[in-house]
């Protein structure tokens, strides 16, 4: 899948340190700068390590460095919560499913969009 342009946010943490995308290839051990450009356009979504990097390096929660893809992460899981829930409804009524259903209640109700932290994030540059 294909993000062009949502992980921009990437690109404006980086470039507010003013560090290029050959110092982040370097503190990541990458030889050159295309696979750092490619996620910072959003042809790539970037691995666990590189994301790890932009979180400890620049001090920013993950969410917030990919939040359009973070959100669409969370519909999905809010979507199947939903679903499970229903499953699960239909099957005997055991204690355990008591719990479960709790679970995934608090669970979806969590889950709510994070617009509020996009726009907070985008107030903030």
């Amino acid at each position: 899948m294909r993000y062009k342009g949502r992980l921009s946010f990437l690109k404006r943490t980086r470039r507010r340190s003013k560090l290029t995308q050959g110092d982040i290839s370097f503190i990541a051990g990458l030889t050159n700068t295309v696979t750092i450009s490619r996620y910072e356009t959003g042809e790539r979504i970037p691995p666990t390590d590189i994301l790890l990097i932009y979180h400890i390096l620049f001090d920013q929660p993950i969410a917030t460095l990919l939040p359009d893809y973070v959100e669409s992460v969370r519909a999905t899981i809010r979507k199947r919560c939903e679903e499970l829930q229903g499953i699960i409804e239909n099957g005997a009524p055991e204690h355990r499913n008591k719990q479960r259903l709790a679970y995934l209640s608090a669970t979806v109700s969590r889950l709510k969009p994070l617009k509020a932290l996009t726009t907070t994030t985008e107030h903030e540059q």
